[in-house]
């Protein structure tokens, strides 16, 4: 595993595996500068609540014609919106007792609470990320939907993603972060977050922006 790290920032460049699930969060209990409870505590047997998510950078959703990729997202790709090929991961981790330490949870604090009609038509309806398992428009969101853990980067604000210890982005295309996202990205690496990226085929970071990485 590779790893950048400051004092209080760290973004870690990854295989992706559920056993790395506990390396993160772990990283990020240490390097967070949020106050720490003074009360006698063992490993073992603390109860903790990790903030997680999948975050959706918006510039995935295009899958490019005939393998050439060209900035443009056409219709039937903003519906399906950014890609998310691992999204159960933190479900699998969060169910692992095996790999997981007693007491550890695993939640997302901006998971909907029920399908609505974008959800629907980005994971059931036609053309659909996963229209083999369609949802109902209405139906509660739980941890085994893969909507539960997915985080928007452009629509959350910098206030929303400070609650989070890891953020997980992975995908196999371009990916170009804005001005605006790369800043709020940097702010909550400053803050204490982890940023958790693995490139599991083909991911390449699109060199027309920053990405804020270059300023930590």
């Amino acid at each position: 595993m590779q790893t950048v790290r400051t004092t209080k920032k760290l973004l870690g460049l990854a295989g992706a595996s559920i056993a790395a699930v506990p390396f993160a969060l772990g990283t990020a209990l240490l390097v967070s500068p949020r106050p720490a409870s003074a009360d006698v505590t063992t490993y073992s047997t603390s109860n903790r609540v990790y903030k997680v998510g999948m975050l959706m950078i918006d510039s995935t959703a295009d899958g490019g014609v005939d393998g050439i990729i060209d900035g443009t997202i056409s219709p039937a790709e903003a519906v399906k919106g950014a890609e998310n090929p691992d999204p159960h991961m933190f479900y699998i981790a969060d169910s692992r007792t095996d790999l997981k330490p007693a007491g550890w949870t695993l939640e997302n604090p901006l998971a909907p609470s029920t399908v609505t009609t974008d959800i629907f038509s980005r994971w059931s309806g036609p053309g659909g990320r996963d229209p083999a398992h369609p949802f109902a428009v209405g139906q509660k969101v739980t941890k085994d939907m893969a909507p539960y853990w997915e985080v928007s980067l452009t629509k959350s604000t910098l206030e929303e993603l400070l609650q989070f210890d890891v953020l997980f982005i992975t995908n196999h295309r371009r990916t170009r972060f804005t001005q605006a996202d790369s800043e709020k990205l940097r702010k909550m690496v400053d803050a204490g977050g982890v940023v958790w990226m693995d490139n599991c085929g083909g991911m390449t970071i699109d060199q027309s922006g920053k990405f804020f990485l270059e300023q930590v």
